[in-house]
Order: structure tokens, then sequence, then C-alpha cells
């Protein structure tokens, strides 16, 4: 059979010095074909049996310590040996030397030498706080801190770029974690704790976290030293936050305390808002007391109206319970009492009292007092009584206040009904109707009604708006019902008769009616986004926003606006009022368009506001001169030297050629920032030298190629 690869190929390994082969291999792909490797000999040389064709060379097991610096491509033809050169170098080592601020060796830190997005070799310090890597091949690489002592902060990524032979030693620094301890206390107290508090805490680098406390305190620790500013947004349930904000000042391995005092929702709410059950059970006593001292007169018509009363309000009493009594069925689902309810409840304790009051006059007409008979009950019992029939001196015939009829139908007229069904009606209809109206508009968020859970009951709501101010429909319609309602008592006080409701009341209580439900319909007040400054923000600037409901009358001070910016979440808010928002876009946020959304205290989202986020990149745009020079200063210009949230910065990192050193960073207008190094130093016959600038935040800047001045 032919030997299917009768060509010899030699491949010669030439290292940068002297080196041990043993174990090395080599290997030779072809364009197509299967790929062929041999053990390299102690004179550095394997020997391939090969097909004629093109052979790529490489190691396939590198000597140890040892890496190819290029892959050489080799033409065999049919009936000759060929030989190619596979060149080889040291390569280099990383020793990390770890401390702590104080400085101590640390042990135990975890670091990943990465090339790219690939970890070639991991190191663990020793106790000494040393730690060396296996030689490493030439080129470019970020020693990268995995994982950190207790107690200290991870050291910044570090970039090397390794030669030849390279053993590159650096001193990082892992400084001790400082520390916040905060506790939420109650108003005159100096122990415990409460929990569910929320605290926002800024700092250095634009740091930002929220903290939810819990008891007795919460510690928040691995900060950098630095200025940190803390505020409480939201209080636990039954108490009020403190206002204002907490600056505290951390140095290395600091721990200090902020403490938060959080007064307690007095008990005067709770208290003032039992007035409704108190006034309630004043009244059914006041009923009872009126009905025992009417029936020692022997005055039935009260007793019986009294006594309805007391059953129908004692019941309301008993099932309403603390705290609004018989009162609970006026109040809203807003917790305030309701107009609209608050008129079907006068006007149906009113009807009911007259028609208890009637009815027990004709029921016990005979055991009243003579003087409050009717006419021909009286008659029975003195013939010498005036009748109905007898005449007066000047032939009219006579009347008296007194003089009612025997029978229901007589007292109460059948012709009647329809006034008061009106007066019951039109306040029952006002009250269903102005109900689902709100509710429409509160769902699909034009209308934004604050809750009382206060459980407080003023008897002033009924003629007030939500903001506690006095509101004309509302004072109106009670008006005309009370007027309706003085009629009302005074005819039945003259004449023991369901009255006769005029007209013109019935029209004005039921206009009113109408008015009062026309207005909760158009009564709307939706937040909206006017404006939002400035249209165009980079990361960690402060947005405004301005337009309107965004606090809306009856927020309680622990209820706040939040704004959320799409596929971010929501922004630090660091100003609110009703009409206007300031913001911080969140460190980071990639450059693009965006949309901002406003959610008010109540929980009703604006619509949305598209914001343009501008590339927080560090960019060089050229250089002052046009040219690197020898010897003298290199002053770089560009942009976004700066962070928005640090905007007094004085330096920024200049790299060259992969160096870093500081540099003064100025501003110069127009947007524009410089950046000055002292003079750099340019290897010799060096024609250009690459630059980037990390800013004062640490965003770093593409590289660019600056010429030098020969």
């Amino acid at each position: 059979m032919a030997d299917d690869n009768p060509e010899t190929l030699v491949v010669r390994l030439v290292p940068d010095e002297a080196a041990d082969f043993a174990g090395a291999k080599v290997s030779a792909t072809p364009q197509t074909g299967s790929v062929v490797t041999g053990d390299v000999g102690a004179d550095g040389k394997a020997t391939l049996k090969v097909a004629a064709g093109t052979y790529t060379i490489a190691l396939a097991t590198a000597p140890a310590g040892m890496f190819a610096i290029a892959t050489p491509s080799v033409s065999v033809v049919a009936g000759t040996a060929a030989t190619v050169d596979l060149p080889l170098v040291h390569g280099g080592t990383i020793t990390l030397v770890v401390t702590n601020d104080e400085p101590k060796p640390l042990e135990g830190a975890v670091f990943s030498v990465r090339k790219g997005e690939t970890s070639v070799s991991e190191l663990i310090t020793g106790a000494d706080g040393r730690v060396t890597s296996v030689p490493l091949a030439p080129g470019s690489y970020v020693v990268k801190e995995m994982k950190v002592p207790a107690g200290h902060l991870a050291s910044p990524d570090e970039p090397v770029t390794l030669v030849a032979k390279d053993a590159q030693t650096f001193s990082l620094r892992n400084d001790r974690a400082a520390s916040l301890v905060i506790k939420v206390l109650e108003d005159g107290t100096t122990k415990g704790g409460l929990a569910g508090a929320s605290v926002v805490i800024s700092g250095p680098n634009e740091y930002e976290a929220t903290v939810t406390t819990e008891a007795p305190e919460t510690t928040h620790a691995g900060l950098r030293a630095g200025e940190y500013k803390l505020e409480e947004r939201t209080a636990p349930a039954s108490f009020t936050r403190e206002e204002g904000q907490w600056v505290v000042t951390l140095g290395r391995g600091e721990s200090k305390d902020v403490t938060f005092h959080n007064a307690r929702v007095t008990p005067t709410a709770q208290s003032s808002s039992t007035i409704g059950f108190d006034v309630s059970r004043v009244v059914v006593i006041g009923l009872v007391v009126l009905a025992l001292y009417q029936f020692r007169q022997h005055r039935w018509d009260y007793v019986s109206a009294a006594a309805v009363l007391v059953i129908g309000l004692g019941l309301l009493t008993f099932i309403g319970g603390k705290p609004r009594g018989m009162f609970q069925p006026l109040v809203g689902g807003d917790g305030r009492i309701s107009t609209s309810k608050v008129q079907v409840g006068i006007w149906t304790v009113a009807v009911v009292w007259g028609l208890a009051f009637l009815a027990g006059r004709v029921t016990f007409a005979e055991d009243l007092p003579k003087d409050q008979q009717p006419a021909t009950v009286a008659n029975a019992a003195d013939a010498t009584t005036v009748t109905k029939a007898a005449a007066t001196p000047d032939g009219a015939t006579p009347t008296t206040d007194n003089v009612v009829g025997d029978t229901i139908d007589e007292v109460i007229p059948n012709d009647r009904w329809d006034d008061y069904l009106i007066l019951l009606g039109g306040p029952f209809a006002a009250a269903v109707l102005a109900k689902g109206v709100v509710k429409r508009r509160i769902d699909n968020g034009t209308l934004q009604k604050t809750v009382d859970d206060a459980g407080q009951t003023k008897i002033d709501q009924i003629f007030k708006d939500d903001a506690g101010q006095s509101d004309l429909v509302d004072s109106q319609y009670l008006l005309f019902n009370v007027v309706a309602l003085g009629y009302f008592v005074a005819q039945l006080a003259q004449h023991p008769v369901l009255p006769q409701m005029p007209s013109t009341l019935l029209a004005l209580t039921s206009g009113a009616a109408a008015v009062y439900v026309g207005n909760k319909a158009v009564e709307s007040n939706p937040p909206t986004i006017t404006s939002v400054v400035p249209a165009s923000v980079r990361p960690a600037e402060t947005l405004t926003i301005s337009g309107q409901n965004f606090l809306p009358s009856g927020t309680r001070p622990d209820q706040h606006a939040t704004v959320d910016l799409d596929g971010v979440g929501p922004l630090r808010v660091t100003s609110e009022s009703d009409s206007s928002l300031q913001a911080v876009v969140s460190p980071g946020v990639a450059a693009s368009t965006k949309n901002l959304t406003v959610t008010t205290s109540l929980g009703v989202a604006t619509e949305v506001w598209p914001v343009r986020i501008e590339d927080d990149q560090a960019r060089v745009v050229g250089v002052s001169g046009g040219l690197a020079k020898r010897g003298e200063p290199l002053r770089l210009i560009g942009r976004n030297f700066r962070s928005p949230a640090d905007p007094g910065a004085q330096q920024a990192i200049v790299f060259i050629n992969d160096v870093a050193t500081p540099g003064t960073v100025e501003t110069l207008g127009d947007g524009l920032e410089q950046v000055t190094v002292p003079a750099p130093d340019i290897p010799a016959g060096a024609t250009q030298i690459l630059v980037a600038v990390q800013s004062s935040m640490g965003v770093k800047s593409a590289v660019i190629s600056i010429p030098v001045a020969q």
C-alpha cells in the first residue's frame, strides 16, 4: 500500500534563549485533511510525515514558560523535504502585592487575569499579601479583583502589558470599608428602633442606595471613604418621617451612627375621629330623654316619633360602631363626609320623624291632651266645643291650628307623596350618579382623590373640597336643602299635616342636585408633564420636570411622586412640589432616547415624555498644537472629562501608551474641556503615541493616535 504521507516536514523551534523542550509538541494543519502532530526532540526539532500541500504550523504543547509568537505557513512539494522555523519567546509574569490602607498585607484576595472576557489565570494572595502568576504570553491583560478580604473594598481594575521575559509587580490597595449604622427612633425615646422606614443614601462616585430599616438598627456596610447624604423618604406605618438630610463624612474603616427621629401619628386624630360615635350616642340618649319627657306629658305623637328614631339611629350607631357611629353611612369612599349622602340622610330622618309623628297623633288621638286632639275627638268629649259646622259671628267657617283629620289619609294626603319622592329620590340619585362618575374618572386617571384614612369626620367636609377649601357647588346644594328642610319643619310645627312643598323649593333642591352631579362629571386633576429640562442629559445630571398635579390636594407627608425612566427604573427625586420635580439620572445609563414617566403621590402615571440620554464617555477630540512634543506638557481637548456628579473634579487619568498619568482638568467653554499632563515619556524614534482619557468618574474614552513632532 502506498504511503499517504510520503513527504518530510521538519519544524524547528527557535527560542529567544536556551530552553528545555521536554514534552513539547507541534502541529501542522493542512487546508484540507487531518492535523498532523509530532514530538519535539531535545534539539528543538520535530519531524513530521505529511502529504504534499500547504500547512499552518503551531505549538500543540508548549515548552514550560514559552509561547509561540507566530503561526507560520509552509508549502510542501512532492518529493522534496521542507523545513520551517517556529519562533518562541519566554512569557512574562505578574506579581501582585496587596495591602490595606494601614498598610497591612491582605491574605485571601482573589484576582483574575483576563484577556478580553476570558480568564487566563487566577491568583490568590498568601499571608504576606503577595502572589505571582505563571508565565503568560506577551500581550495586554486586565487584572480584576474577584473576591475581597472581609471588611475591605476591591481595588480598581489594573491594565497590564507584558513583553517577553517580563516580570511586572503591582502594588494594589484594598481600603478598609466604612459603614453607616442607621436607626429610626420614636420621638422621645433612646432605645429600640423602628422597622420599615426607607432611607436614601447618596455618596461619592455617584453612589446611591435605598435602605429599608430593620429593628433595632440597620448596618449599611461596604462604603468608601467620603461624604454621604442620607434622607428618610418614607416613615414606618403610623409615624411621620424626619424632614431634611443628614450629611456624614466617613474615613477608611470608620463606622458612624445616623439616627432619625419619627413622631408617632398623634392620638388627636384618633380621639377626634371618635366624635362621630360619641355624638351618635348623645343623639340617641337625647331622643330617649325626649320620649320619656313627652310620655309624662301624654304627647304620644312625640313619643312615637322619638321611639322610631331611637330604634333606627340606635341600630345605625351599633352597626357603624367606632369611629363614626350613625354617621358611617354618610361617609364616602374617600373617608370624608359625602355632601350628597348628607342630603339623603337629613331628608330621611326628617320624613321618618314627620310620618311617625303624624301617625302617632292619629293612632293615640284620644290619649293626647285635649288641646292637641283632633277636632272631632275633642267635640265628642265636650259638646260645647266649636265644631267644624259651627258659625263664627261674622258667618265665616271657623279654623283652629290644631284641627286635623281623624285618619292617616287626612294627615298624610296622597297628593303629597310626589313632593317627597323628589326630596328623597333626588339626593339619592345624585349620590349614586356622583359615586359612579367619580369612580370612572379615578379609574381612567383623569381624577386623583386622596383618602382620609385617619378616620376623622368633620362637619365642615360637607361643604369643602379635598383640599379643605369651601366649595361653591357643595355649599349651594347643602343650603337649598337646608332651606327646604326649614320650611318642612316650620309647616309641620304649625299644622300637624304632612306639608305640601312649594314647587320653587323642589326646583331649587333638584337643580342643585343636578349641578352637583354635573360638577363631579367635569372635575378633573390628571397629572401632566409640560416640560423636561434639559431635553438632553448625561448620566448623573439633574432633570427638572414641570407640570401639574404631581402632589394632589390632600397628599400626606409620607406620600411622594416618583420619576421612572424606561428600562432604568425609578430615579432619585431630590425636590418635589405639585408642579415641579427634580430627579437625578442614574449613573451608567446608555446613550439612547428613553421615555420618562411621573407617577403621582396617589399612584397615577402621566403620559410618557421622551428624554435623550447623552453618552457619558470621555471623548478626546484633539491636542493643543496638533502634535505631541517631547519635553513639553501634553494638552488634550475633549468632552466629558468631568462627570455631572463631580463637576468640580480637578483631575482625570490620561493613558499614554497604556501608562496611566494624572492630569489637571479645566473648562474651555462651549462644552469643551482640557486635561494637561506633564511632559510624557515618548520613546525615541516614535512617530505617534496612543492616548486615552479616563474621566473623574472612571469612564474611559476610546484610544486615539496623536502624531509626535520630529
